[in-house]
């Protein structure tokens, strides 16, 4: 019994990742002319009004790895990642169904290296009676990319009830910013 749990919630603990990235809706604070400007400029007047590109709500495409080779162990699956002004965070996935997971809540800040961040999330995880059986919680590093998207690696890790770690594992992620 015990170990069909464990296998239970490393299949819960391993089915989300999701990572997210791009340039958010700025319309109100950029003139119709600085829009208009290369992908550089834009960038920079971005910086200069301290409003991250990770703003906003992704697209998510999240593939579940093996965290020693790398191998994918089911097909990717969609989520949604929504990263607020205030450093908030808010997740959502089919990598299991909603009776079996909440959306997750967390928080994300920018990184020193240029255009990555870090994004933390916690979901709780539900057995098919509907009793509390753990958290999922996510730590992803996210990397923007010149198309105006991103890709992310995540660890993710199941915490039992009690604060035990019973399980562990890998995922990737690609997004783009919903619009």
């Amino acid at each position: 019994m015990r170990l069909r749990k464990r296998k239970y919630l490393l299949g819960l603990g391993i089915a989300l990742i999701v990572a997210a990235s791009s340039v958010p809706l700025i319309a109100s604070a950029i003139s119709k002319d600085t829009k208009e400007e290369s992908g550089k400029a834009v960038e920079a007047k971005v910086a200069e009004l301290g409003v991250s590109k990770l703003e906003g709500t992704w697209r998510v495409q999240v593939t579940i790895r093996n965290c020693d080779s790398a191998a994918e162990l089911r097909p990717a699956f969609p989520a949604l990642l929504t990263f607020g002004r205030e450093g908030t965070l808010v997740e959502t996935t089919t990598g299991i169904p909603p009776a079996g997971r909440t959306p997750g809540h967390g928080f994300w800040t920018r990184n020193n290296a240029a255009q990555t961040y870090t994004g933390v999330s916690e979901a709780f995880l539900f057995n098919p009676a509907g009793a509390w059986i753990g958290t999922q919680r996510l730590t992803q590093i996210i990397a923007l990319d010149d198309a105006g998207g991103f890709a992310s690696t995540a660890s993710i890790e199941v915490i039992g009830p009690t604060g035990e770690s019973m399980s562990k594992g890998c995922a990737t992620a690609a997004g783009t910013l919903m619009e």
